[in-house]
């Protein structure tokens, strides 16, 4: 399932087309894991952590996420036909005066668009942006501390916020891409749902000195 993959994307994508009934298998086993990934990651070192985001993250991902069958093969008739390309290296990226955007890549290439959709998702990581707002604030104040794997560190059990010397705000929680160290999938709204609920479930149990299930 995690093999190493060493063909091109176009190629990938044809594979994958090919054998997308054992894709839509395996994604329907990736999900369920839904209801116990949380635990699985948090049993790992750090460094399996490590090993599996650079490893396996990618190919896991895609299993459990496929592109539709449709959207697939219209991909790949553009690229068979020419008309979509995949470019690897971007060095630079800037504008004309009369609005189009331009590229420059590692191996030379210039290309000149008149759209550009940046599609590449949230980081694990904080990012310079991230710093400037109310997490860098968090940051700067010690309120909270970077997790070596992404987001800030978070207690598993209760989603509250760990400061810079390892205290617990107990007044403070995060949820979703900002728990991107402590838990791994967090971009499903069904994970969300759960971390909410534990949230809930603690604050509640905080009021009434008793732990509530949700």
């Amino acid at each position: 399932m995690f093999r190493e993959n060493e063909t091109n994307s176009v190629d990938q994508l044809r594979e994958e087309i090919l054998t997308s009934n054992e894709f839509n298998l395996t994604q329907s086993l990736l999900i369920a894991l839904n209801e116990s990934i949380e635990n699985m990651w948090n049993s790992l070192s750090l460094y399996d952590q490590h090993t599996f985001i650079r490893k396996y993250h990618r190919r896991f991902m895609n299993l459990r996420n496929p592109m539709p069958p449709a959207s697939a093969k219209k991909m790949l008739l553009l690229f068979e036909t020419g008309k979509l390309e995949i470019c690897s290296g971007l060095q630079h990226l800037n504008y004309y005066q009369d609005e189009t955007f331009y590229a420059l890549f590692k191996n030379g290439l210039e290309c000149e668009f008149d759209w550009i959709i940046n599609a590449t998702g949230a980081s694990r990581f904080i990012n310079s942006e991230s710093r400037t707002s109310l997490i860098g604030s968090m940051l700067n104040n010690r309120l909270a501390k970077e997790h070596p794997m992404g987001g800030i560190e978070v207690e598993f059990d209760s989603l509250q916020v760990i400061g810079k010397t390892g205290q617990l705000n107990h007044h403070l929680y995060a949820l979703g891409h900002l728990t991107s160290g402590t838990y791994y999938y967090t971009s499903s709204l069904e994970i969300i749902s759960k971390q909410a609920k534990k949230i809930v479930g603690h604050m509640v149990g905080n009021l009434t000195k008793e732990p509530i299930l949700l």
